[in-house]
């Protein structure tokens, strides 16, 4: 009875050291190399503007090769050996796989000196459409910051079938950057009037 507890621990343990690793190769593929807030900021945000291609993919290149893995795995429990060997075979591929994609040092090390996250958006962000805003009678030059950055991975193609913010490439292209602003007196967060 212990040996098949024993036996039934370490076998999810090494598909869920396999979900680990799967998982740190699909996002290194698709997103490129993460940092400890990114993974964090992401994991406590909704899936719910997810596109369902991501979504699609993600079952694609995690769970069918987890299913598969694990097929062969049952179809191996008739021969003990191989079993054996298949289990040892996985938990070690599955380790450096993992350490490759995550860098497990690195990640324990940002999480231990990544300051506590704040609220402060919010407590501060407001939804214009429930704003009242008046207009001022002489008209003065403002320029508002919508987005200090942005996610680019929406304009690629071999993630979304098309440039989901062509838009704003477009206005990319033209080179318009606070950056490249002279004169300004400030950094890109200065407003100027």
């Amino acid at each position: 009875m212990a040996s098949k507890i024993f036996r039934f621990f370490g076998t999810t343990c090494i598909f869920f050291l396999v979900f680990i690793a799967l998982l740190g190769r699909w996002i290194e593929r698709k997103f490129g190399e993460i940092t400890y807030k990114q993974l964090m900021f992401h994991i406590q945000m909704p899936v719910d503007g997810v596109d369902f291609r991501i979504m699609l993919e993600c079952i694609r290149d995690i769970m069918l090769p987890i299913i598969l893995l694990f097929y062969l795995y049952f179809w191996l429990r008739k021969i003990r050996i191989m079993q054996i060997v298949y289990l040892i075979f996985l938990l070690i591929s599955s380790c450096v796989v993992a350490q490759k994609y995550w860098n497990f040092p690195k990640l324990y090390h940002e999480a231990n000196t990544t300051e506590a996250f704040s609220n402060f958006y919010e407590k501060n962000y407001f939804y214009p459409k429930s704003q009242n805003i008046i207009f001022p009678h002489k008209k003065r030059n403002l320029i508002m910051i919508i987005a200090e950055s942005m996610e680019r991975s929406f304009a690629r193609d071999d993630i979304f079938e098309t440039n989901l913010i062509a838009n704003l490439d477009l206005i990319a292209q033209q080179s318009i950057f606070f950056r490249d602003f002279q004169g300004g007196g400030g950094d890109t967060a200065a407003l100027w009037h």
